[in-house]
C-alpha cells in the first residue's frame, strides 16, 4: 500500500486557512463600506424623493398655493397619501395599481373640489421598457383621464397602451383607487373641514 504523506501544518495554513481569512476580511470591509455609503446617501435620496413629489403635486394642481397632508380615515386599497390645496383649489391622491407586469404602478391623481379629474401622472415603475414603462415619460395615456368625473373608470373608456394590457389594467386601477378615496373621504368637503376633522391645522408646504 502506498502511504500518504501528511502535509505540514504551515502548508495547510498557507493554502486553505489564509485565503479564507483574507476573503472574510475583504467581505467585511466591503459590507462596512456599503453600510457607510447607504447611511450617507439615504438622507439625500429621501430629500430628492420628497422634492420630486412636491413638484409633481404642484404640476398637477398649479392653482394650489401650497399643500397640507390630510389624514385618511377610509380604508381604500391602493391609496398611500392624500394632500389638499391650502387655498381649496383641489386635492392630490398618491396611489398605485396592483398587478402590473413588473409590480405595482404608482401614480398621483388630482381632483377639483367638485370631483373632476384635472390630471394624472405616473411615477417610476418596473414595467417593460418601451411598453408599460412609457407611462413615466409619455403623458398621452394619462391625459385620457383629464376631465372625467369621479366615477369608476372602465377599461373600454381608455385606449390601452399598445401590447400592454396588463400594464394598462394596473394603471387604470391606480386611478380608480384615487377615485374611490375621493368618493369616500373627500366628496363635498373643503380642505379646512378635512384638516379640522383630523386635527391638522399646520404642516402645509408652500
Amino acid at each position: 500500500m502506498e502511504s500518504t504523506a501528511r502535509k505540514p501544518k504551515g502548508h495547510v495554513w498557507k493554502e486553505i486557512v489564509s485565503p479564507i481569512l483574507a476573503l472574510v476580511v475583504i467581505c467585511g470591509a466591503m459590507s462596512f463600506a456599503l453600510a457607510m455609503t447607504n447611511e450617507m446617501t439615504a438622507p439625500l435620496i429621501e430629500e430628492n424623493t420628497r422634492k420630486a413629489a412636491e413638484e409633481a403635486r404642484a404640476a398637477l394642481l398649479p392653482e394650489a398655493d401650497g399643500f397640507v397632508q390630510l389624514e385618511i380615515t377610509a380604508e381604500v386599497p391602493g391609496v398611500t397619501a392624500l394632500w389638499g390645496a391650502t387655498n381649496d383649489a383641489g386635492y392630490v391622491v398618491e396611489c398605485y395599481g396592483t398587478g402590473g407586469y413588473g409590480g405595482d404602478i404608482p401614480a398621483m391623481v388630482a381632483f377639483t373640489p367638485e370631483g373632476t379629474i384635472v390630471g394624472v401622472v405616473y411615477l417610476q415603475n418596473n414595467e417593460t421598457p418601451g411598453l408599460g414603462k412609457k407611462l413615466e415619460s409619455d403623458p398621452s395615456f394619462a391625459a385620457q383621464f383629464t376631465g372625467l368625473p369621479a366615477d369608476p373608470v372602465q377599461t373600454d373608456q381608455i385606449d390601452k397602451i399598445a401590447s400592454s394590457t396588463i400594464s394598462t389594467n394596473a394603471a387604470i386601477a391606480a386611478v380608480n383607487a384615487a377615485i374611490e378615496l375621493y368618493n369616500q373621504e373627500i366628496h363635498g368637503q373643503s380642505v379646512d373641514a378635512l384638516a379640522a376633522a383630523s386635527g391638522q391645522g399646520e404642516g402645509a408646504e408652500e
